[in-house]
């Protein structure tokens, strides 16, 4: 298979099995590289096993590399969501995905935006957004619009689907 990133075999949910990725391409997703829209749009992994002879999805996540954290993606939430993910402002915004049922998709109204602060960036954090999660190499912070509300996101759950 083609990936645009490094990811490997591992027991992704320490239950001792070890789970297998497979990379997909997310609907209506951008990724903005020093102010150019990379092609590909935004990746997300479905972790999967074999169990019973069968394929078991175990998890979804967005592995954000350049700010060093992955974002777990609640299985309700995988096909209504979209992201559009700047590199260059360490800003990832999810957005809802409106599925036209002709086999396009289209962007609805922002759902959240998570912000990230390198441990040894002295940037003022804007003011719309408040602490989240400490990492290992900085600090997440979040805004949360009221369309999140529809889809049972707060801090709380926004707390939750940050790994790493």
């Amino acid at each position: 298979s083609s990936r645009n990133i490094n990811v490997f075999c591992d027991d992704i949910n320490s239950d001792g099995l070890i789970e297998i990725p497979v990379v997909k391409a997310m609907p209506k997703s951008r990724v903005i590289i020093e102010g150019s829209t990379q092609p590909q749009g935004q990746s997300i992994i479905e972790w999967i096993r074999f169990e019973d002879d069968e394929i078991k999805s175990i998890c979804h996540r967005i592995i954000n590399s350049k700010s060093n954290y992955e974002i777990q993606i609640p299985t309700d939430l995988v096909s209504k969501v979209t992201v559009s993910n700047n590199h260059k402002n360490n800003i990832i915004t999810f957005y809802e995905l409106i599925d036209e049922k002709n086999g396009e998709y289209s962007t609805g109204e922002l759902l959240f935006s998570l912000y990230y602060l390198d441990s040894h960036s002295d940037i003022r954090i804007p003011s719309e957004y408040r602490f989240l999660k400490e990492t290992a190499r900085g600090e997440i912070y979040y805004r949360i619009h009221h369309t999140a509300n529809e889809y049972g996101i707060d801090k709380t759950a926004l707390s939750k689907m940050i790994i790493k």
